[in-house]
């Protein structure tokens, strides 16, 4: 254990992300006596450690002028990690590929060239599934030295009721981003043939595919389901779950996902489709807590997820996600970076 509190910078800061999984970890890191700052703050001159959340950010901008911005910025970080004295790098992996490409030609050649610097400078790589830790090695290239620490998400208990009684209709919930890869059409379309009286299902999250929102619109026209194309407040979010029996995640080719946490947070089972995170997690909490649906579930796989979640089950124990394991868990894989970086420094003399 190091003595000293470690001073962390982060992208993105935790005040700059609407992500509660980002702003849970750094409250919880503060606990711990970890001062957390944004990389790019005049604070992070003297960190002790880097951790890059989503590196694609770094290398794009929302705006023309962050766009245009943004060479100068990865410049800024190249030459914080490459001083006498850098700060430590950590790297949590959230995806194999950005769910979005980026623009221009020179921002998809930024992007190449920052990842493939980051998998040759980081210390440790932080993974979110222990199961993924031979395909995040091959995908970005990290050296058999570079060690992988399991850092998974954190559970944020809310005091949310129990689910409605299942003598009526079973309420289904799905939310995030409205996009291609969420799988929402797909479902939409598998739950079309389920009468009324046995179940219902509430879709809701951000639009960003128009071709997307349009198909689930029809549905909905259809009475097939209840779709909300707008992102929900963290409050919208526990009022939806506590009007649902479980929470459904149809990901195709998922290789993370927050919703899952979110759910079991409000005291609410899920269901999601087959993938190295659903079998990590239904070992971790039990198959009362989470239920697998094949990649090409069609309504009779959809109605047995109903009638699973309709069942009675025991109460949830999920101590391992709890937040302060968590973080003792982040902790220790900065305080690993940290001396790994003393160590490269020695043997550079």
């Amino acid at each position: 254990m190091l003595l000293e509190p470690l001073s962390v910078a982060w992208h993105p800061g935790p005040k700059a992300t609407s992500s509660p999984y980002i702003r849970s970890q750094a409250e919880f890191l503060g606990q711990a006596g970890v001062v957390v700052t944004r990389l790019g703050n005049r604070k992070c001159l003297n960190s002790d450690l880097v951790h890059v959340h989503w590196p694609e950010h770094l290398a794009r901008g929302s705006t023309r002028t962050l766009r245009v911005l943004s060479p100068l910025y990865l410049a800024f970080v190249v030459a914080l990690l490459q001083r006498p004295r850098a700060p430590a790098l950590v790297w949590t992996i959230h995806n194999l590929e950005p769910h979005e490409r980026a623009g221009s030609a020179v921002e998809q050649w930024l992007e190449r060239r920052f990842f493939s610097y980051l998998a040759k400078r980081v210390d440790v790589v932080v993974i979110l599934v222990d199961s993924q830790r031979s395909v995040v090695r091959n995908r970005f290239g990290f050296s058999a030295q570079t060690p992988l620490h399991h850092v998974p998400e954190g559970i944020t208990h809310r005091p949310i009721p129990l689910p409605p009684s299942s003598s009526g209709p079973i309420k289904l919930a799905s939310i995030g981003s409205i996009s291609p890869y969420k799988g929402f059409v797909h479902l939409a379309e598998a739950f079309s043939s389920v009468p009324a009286d046995v179940a219902s299902l509430h879709i809701a999250g951000r639009p960003d595919s128009v071709d997307e929102v349009r198909l689930l619109t029809e549905h909905e026209a259809k009475g097939h389901i209840v779709f909300e194309p707008r992102r929900l407040s963290e409050g919208e979010m526990d009022f939806l779950l506590e009007d649902s029996h479980a929470l459904i995640v149809a990901h195709h080719e998922q290789f993370n996902s927050g919703s899952p946490w979110t759910a079991l947070g409000a005291n609410r089972p899920v269901i999601i489709v087959d993938s190295e995170l659903a079998t990590d997690l239904q070992q971790a909490v039990g198959q009362d807590w989470v239920f697998i649906l094949p990649a090409d579930f069609g309504p009779k796989e959809i109605g047995h997820a109903i009638e699973w979640a309709g069942q009675p089950r025991a109460p949830l124990n999920a101590t391992q996600f709890d937040w302060p394991v968590v973080t003792a868990r982040l902790v220790n894989a900065y305080e690993t970076a940290i001396l790994r970086r003393k160590a490269k420094r020695y043997q550079a003399r």
